[in-house]
């Protein structure tokens, strides 16, 4: 049955609208809001229920197919780095290099480094009480620094795999992840340095807000080399793989080994490896516990990417495009 562009539009927009008063204003999980507009449109443009069954079915499992293992790795990754304490020390050795006198600065740098491997909600959880406190010896507004560090971990959370929206849109279109991560990072680092040059003009118009004197014990961590490979080496490894693809010629046996470790899962696996050794002291329930935190919150990421592939096959099906 034929449909006009003028009811296509209509639903699309409706479907979009859903989605939004959904998750924004009723706080419905974006599962269950992408799986109600992929009816909505879906019924709206006139498509076979079955129809809309079928393609639900089939975009979740694509995504799943494509993502799962880097998205569940790369949390793994995030959460170890959390607690073994080698995103704190990779923020204080950017901020000695800085000075403190362009702490906000720090922040955002802080920020854009530690947001390669974590999510930046998670980012920005673990790095709030360095924020306060950095705030606090500089005397600089909480607010000027706070907004640096989320642009910093931001700019990196959406542009730069193995974060799910690069991620996703990598594989929707058929991107290779290696450049992707060249030239994201090449969009994500002005993207940074506007972020942080609207904190300092925002911040100017708002009234000062001192740092609290709230301590928080971040115990011991690790040597700032031993902080750093977990986040440099995966990225290493995924963007020799992909310089190697250039070489439509090239079958060396390097290329071959690099093949392989050069796959996101494989890339990422070497990195949980290497921060094991990050942690002052681990038991068999410690890891027991940290990997399980990783997999419920790589669960609650999963599904609604996958409610988004779904929803992006109806509207393949519906050729609103």
């Amino acid at each position: 049955m034929t449909t006009s562009f003028g009811q296509s539009f209509f639903f699309l927009l409706a479907g979009i609208g859903v989605i939004i008063l959904l998750t924004a204003k009723y706080r419905v999980h974006a599962f269950f809001a992408l799986l109600i507009a992929c009816f909505i449109v879906g019924v709206g443009v006139q498509l076979p229920f079955a129809s809309i069954l079928i393609a639900i079915k089939e975009g979740f499992g694509r995504i799943m197919q494509s993502l799962a293992f880097i998205i569940v790795l790369g949390t793994t990754l995030g959460v170890l780095l959390e607690h073994s304490g080698s995103t704190r020390v990779m923020s204080k050795f950017i901020i000695k290099q800085t000075g403190e006198r362009k702490a906000s600065w720090a922040m955002s740098i802080a920020g854009f480094i530690v947001g390669l491997p974590v999510f930046c909600d998670s980012g920005y959880i673990v790095m709030s009480g360095l924020n306060r406190s950095l705030a606090k010896r500089t005397g600089s507004s909480v607010v000027t620094m706070a907004v640096s560090l989320a642009t910093g971990l931001y700019s990196v959370h959406c542009l730069i795999p193995p974060h799910p929206g690069a991620t996703a849109a990598a594989a929707t279109i058929g991107v290779d992840l290696g450049k992707l991560i060249l030239i994201g990072t090449a969009v994500a680092i002005p993207g940074m340095i506007i972020g942080h040059a609207w904190s300092r003009y925002a911040g100017k118009k708002l009234p000062y807000i001192a740092a609290t004197n709230e301590h928080i014990d971040l115990g011991p961590g690790p040597s700032t080399l031993m902080a750093f490979l977990p986040v440099i080496v995966p990225i290493i490894l995924i963007a020799i793989n992909s310089f190697f693809v250039l070489e439509k010629n090239g079958n060396s046996f390097l290329q071959k080994i690099f093949s392989v470790l050069g796959e996101p899962v494989i890339a990422l696996s070497v990195g949980i490896i290497i921060v094991l050794g990050n942690f002052y002291k681990l038991t068999k329930q410690h890891i027991s516990e940290l990997l399980r935190e990783s997999v419920e919150k790589a669960g609650g990421i999963l599904v609604i990417i996958g409610a988004g592939g779904a929803f992006g096959a109806v509207l393949a099906l519906a050729r609103i495009g």
